[in-house]
């Protein structure tokens, strides 16, 4: 039995053999409503599998691999012998089994570990519904505000309820989880003929999201009441919107409290460890391999694992990266003339793979554009450039040196057409709520969208005005509207842009007079706009903490390096009172220090750009910033 669904989880794709399906099936009927929390956490999860089937695989697989688990511990855990003979007993005991015997094995263990192991595999099988349903709660509460004003944009124009629906169903890629709600109820209304109020109240009671939940209640009461379902959207878009004011500050509060955890944790730790570390070493205590844990273990893990945390809660602040331009820049994508003869020889691999690369290195070095469009592509030339330079030089410089040139070699470049990219995106996202005021202004003075956009194209709207120049000119060039707008989202690849487009295009396939839908939109973005000012604003003091306590960290360093361990390594202390002070390795502990300095720095950068800009490429400048001041500090005042 599979599952060829594509939703379907991985865990859940495994065959299984068809009697024992039967039976498991045969079991389930019985015993249904011992598995009734279960079979709800698969609906809120939107999983197309059947209880009994995630019941056979938690219980056949988990029994498979825990006991090819006990087979592999019973091989190779050796067997113990005890002799009790040795212990001087205080009574005389006589034992019916001769204890100098190998009576007692550790592989006795791989029996429990079977069963616990079993056991464990199977609940988590069962407990994943559950897990996957509370993610999908939360992805919904996030999206919610934006779906609410996809539908208030979609009445606003006049489009038919079933149809907004529709609309929001299919911008999976914007509504995610909540496209899958609405997608349900289309499925229930096409495929079961069930009526739009008994389908949205079967998707309010399986959701996941108390909050959704509640939404499609107050809609199917306004539905049923026969009122106004654009003031309805309209106040719960206004409620949505006040909520998540609310939740972004009780955000704030969560981030700045995480920023002042991680400069204790891996800026001012670090140091202070290091150093008590250092003098529990001259004391005459082994701590190097104390130290080594703290430098190449404590520090890029935590840090690593602290970034990762923090981006689960911060929202995305930048778009994907999509451009038509620089579709099929692969080394290895085939070549096709279609006006070429099938029947005409074709060259040789070497040829063709020669044409392509040559090809392909045109592109590179000839069109700018694609290095703002996509920055990752500029590490075709970066890599090869700087592995080369590397190689000719590094009997000339040490270890440390040639990692960080590496770094900056390849890093800086991608990160200055990156923050192009994303300074030219914040501009046009920042114009875009004027931009849709305005064409709202020229719908409602009679002009149609066409119209207004050859009105647009003459107007100052900064960065954004060469955007409307170019979608005004594949208009004229004989594109729809709507073509040229998802043309323009493409070039951008902003995510606000792209809730915008999906609204605007909506509108104006469904309606002539599209000056509600837009004003919505315009709303809408200049909500997520001020949002992403009010976020940057507020984490910027703590971007500047990191700097400053970066430095504060780089002065402590020196100075114990100079001033104090360097003392102590020229002098012999004798020992006193059976107590041994060891002479610091100053070259062991200068190194230290520095790749010390060097990874809580690199780390600190990518800490400081998910802080302040909600995006870990946008740290990867204080990074290169960091370490840069690290090296030249280390080489001018401690000579590492």
């Amino acid at each position: 039995m599979r599952l060829s669904n594509p939703e379907a989880i991985e865990v859940i794709n495994i065959y299984l053999p068809r009697p024992f399906v039967r039976f498991l099936r045969s079991y389930y009927n019985k015993r249904k409503e011992k598995y009734f929390a279960l079979e709800k956490d698969i609906k809120a999860a939107r999983l197309p599998i059947t209880p009994y089937y995630i019941i056979g695989v938690g219980s056949l697989y988990g029994f498979i691999l825990a006991l090819g688990l006990s087979i592999f511990l019973y091989l190779v855990l050796p067997s113990y012998v005890i002799d009790l003979n040795r212990y001087h007993l205080p009574i005389e005991v006589s034992f019916p089994i001769d204890f100098k015997r190998p009576v007692f094995s550790l592989k006795v263990i791989a029996v429990p570990i079977f069963f616990i192991f079993w056991f464990l595999f199977y609940y988590i099988v069962l407990a994943y519904p559950s897990f996957k349903a509370k993610v999908r709660a939360g992805n919904i509460d996030l999206t919610l505000p934006h779906a609410v004003n996809m539908l208030l944009a979609a009445s606003k124009g006049g489009v038919p309820l079933l149809q907004m629906f529709k609309i929001v169903a299919e911008e999976r890629n914007l509504t995610q989880e909540i496209g899958k709600e609405f997608s349900e109820v289309i499925k229930r209304i096409t495929y079961f003929n069930e009526d739009i109020t008994s389908a949205m109240r079967y998707v309010s009671s399986t959701t996941p999201s108390s909050r959704f939940s509640n939404f499609i209640e107050d809609f199917i009461a306004v539905i049923e009441s026969g009122g106004k379902i654009d003031d309805f959207l309209k106040m719960r878009s206004n409620y949505l919107m006040e909520e998540k004011e609310r939740y972004e500050r009780a955000f704030l509060d969560t981030l700045e409290a995480f920023a002042e955890v991680y400069l204790a944790l891996f800026v001012v730790g670090p140091l202070f460890l290091m150093i008590t570390l250092v003098v529990m070493g001259i004391v005459g205590q082994e701590v190097e391999s104390l130290l080594k844990i703290v430098v190449y273990l404590f520090i890029p893990l935590g840090s690593l694992g602290f970034v990762y945390i923090i981006r689960t809660i911060v929202k995305p602040g930048t778009g994907k990266w999509i451009s038509k331009r620089i579709t099929g820049l692969s080394f290895f994508s085939a070549n096709v003339d279609p006006d070429k003869p099938s029947e005409v020889e074709r060259p040789s691999i070497f040829k063709r793979m020669t044409s392509r690369v040559k090809s392909r290195l045109r592109i590179l070095f000839s069109d700018v554009g694609i290095y703002t469009v996509r920055p990752e592509n500029i590490l075709y030339i970066t890599i090869p450039v700087t592995l080369i330079i590397l190689f000719t030089m590094k009997e000339r410089i040490v270890f440390e040196s040639q990692v960080i040139f590496l770094a900056a070699g390849n890093i800086l470049p991608y990160t200055v057409f990156y923050e192009i990219r994303k300074q030219k995106m914040a501009k046009i996202e920042e114009l875009i709520p004027d931009f849709l005021r305005q064409m709202a202004s020229l719908n409602e003075a009679g002009m149609n969208a066409v119209e207004a956009i050859r009105i647009l194209s003459t107007a100052n709207l900064g960065v954004l005005t060469k955007e409307i120049i170019k979608i005004k000119r594949e208009v004229e060039w004989g594109k729809l509207l709507t073509e040229a707008f998802q043309k323009f989202e493409q070039r951008v690849g902003s995510i606000l842009i792209s809730k915008v487009v999906s609204m605007l295009v909506k509108a104006i396939e469904s309606s002539y007079r599209i000056r509600d839908a837009l004003s919505a939109a315009a709303s809408s973005a200049y909500m997520e706009v001020e949002s992403a000012r009010r976020i940057k604003r507020e984490m910027v003091i703590y971007v500047m903490l990191i700097y400053i306590s970066y430095g504060v960290f780089l002065f402590t360093v020196v100075v114990i390096l100079k001033n104090f361990i360097s003392v102590f390594a020229g002098i012999e202390v004798p020992e006193v009172a059976g107590t041994s002070f060891n002479v610091p390795d100053l070259p062991m502990l200068t190194r230290l220090f520095y790749h010390t300095s060097l990874l809580g720095g690199f780390f600190s950068g990518l800490a400081a750009g998910i802080m302040g800009e909600g995006d870990v490429r946008s740290g990867l400048k204080h990074s290169m910033i960091i370490v840069l001041m690290t090296f030249f500090v280390f080489k001018l005042f401690v000579g590492g």
